[in-house]
């Protein structure tokens, strides 16, 4: 039997979703809501594009800020991001100039 991936969570109604590995296009998603936001300087601006990583190492990804509610962020991203996985963190990017961040829900 083939493993199961959590490809998401449902923690309203406490469901939690899972995919086998030839699921290929339930590992992505475009967009990613992230808590606990610090930034280093100025509150980013909605529906700017900006820059982003959702892991060490990895090229960064355009994206646009969509919503902004107190210390949570929503971000979709020009392309689907693969593995996106709630703990790890989104760290945002203006050019070169790193904005803040914060932890994936």
């Amino acid at each position: 039997k083939a493993p199961y991936y959590v490809v998401g969570k449902d923690l309203k109604n406490n469901i939690l979703i899972v995919a086998e590995e030839k699921d290929e296009k339930k590992f992505y998603k475009k967009e990613v809501v992230i808590a606990v936001a610090n930034w280093i300087s100025d509150v980013p601006i909605l529906n700017k594009k900006y820059s982003a990583r959702i892991r060490y190492r990895q090229p960064l990804q355009k994206c646009r800020l969509v919503a902004i509610s107190g210390d949570s962020a929503t971000f979709h991203f020009d392309t689907p991001q693969r593995a996106v996985t709630s703990g790890q963190s989104l760290v945002l990017y203006s050019g070169r100039q790193m904005l803040g961040g914060g932890i994936i829900v």
